[in-house]
């Protein structure tokens, strides 16, 4: 699920201006580790290799950096994309969830 959220949000800061920043922050390492070629999972992986290519597109189009935190950890950012998750899960997101400038 890490991964796909990864995918959907590189997607989603594509259609940003060219040469804004991308700062990825996630608490999944395998996730990172993947899209960072630094490991793969041991069974060949559509996602994986998909991840890495819209990964890849992200660094040559903009200012694109990855950062790993720990979970639980009282990041905001990881709090508000483990509440979305979680609604998302119970079938309750609606544009309410998001704070109004979640993006700066």
């Amino acid at each position: 699920m890490e991964l796909l959220a990864i995918c959907w949000g590189l997607i989603w800061a594509l259609h940003l201006p060219e040469h804004v920043a991308i700062p990825l922050v996630s608490d999944s390492k395998c996730s990172l580790d993947t899209i960072n070629l630094t490991a793969m999972p041991k069974r060949g992986s559509d996602l994986a290799k998909l991840a890495t290519v819209i990964w890849d597109v992200a660094k040559q189009r903009a200012k694109a950096s990855n950062q790993h935190v720990y979970s639980h950890n009282l990041d905001p950012g990881n709090t508000l994309a483990d509440n979305v998750a979680k609604a998302a899960a119970l079938g309750t997101v609606h544009d309410s969830v998001l704070p109004d400038l979640w993006v700066e």
